[in-house]
């Protein structure tokens, strides 16, 4: 924890040395507010400790309580898209496993999306699905699953 600016932070080796992130809290601003990232204030947070599932339980001393924070789950690998012609192309690491590729043609609240499961190819340590551009407008993701 980072008592005097509110906030607490993750340090990761890098090299020789340290990165320091903000995970939660707004530095320089005491508050009293669960959330997450900066929706998450404290007010000179004292503790953390980790319990199961990395679950952090904080000691917010000034608000007087012990907050619970669940860590964001670990970002997917990119999904890389560009234009070729007349075709729109699709890339993501070979090193992927578990995830494919879906579609959908509306971002709806509630969008039907289809897996793709033909079409691409293995270049080196990237896959590509190469998809003509006609028509309608067509959403992709990279899906765990």
């Amino acid at each position: 924890t980072d008592q005097d600016n509110d906030t607490i932070r993750k340090l990761t080796p890098e090299g020789a040395g340290w990165v320091v992130s903000t995970i939660g809290g707004v530095p320089k601003v005491p508050g009293s507010a669960d959330g997450t990232g900066a929706n998450a204030l404290f007010n000179r947070p004292w503790g953390i400790a980790v319990g199961p599932g990395g679950i952090l339980y904080i000691a917010d001393f000034a608000n007087d309580t012990v907050r619970m924070g669940v860590p964001a789950p670990p970002a997917g690998p990119p999904l890389r898209v560009s234009l070729n012609g007349n075709h729109v192309v699709l890339s993501w690491p070979a090193s992927a496993a578990g995830f494919v590729v879906q579609e959908t043609s509306s971002l709806s609240s509630s969008p039907t999306w289809n897996s793709v499961t033909n079409g691409w190819v293995a270049a080196g340590d990237q896959l590509f699905l190469t998809n003509a551009i006609e028509g309608a407008s067509m959403f992709y993701r990279l899906k765990k699953q």
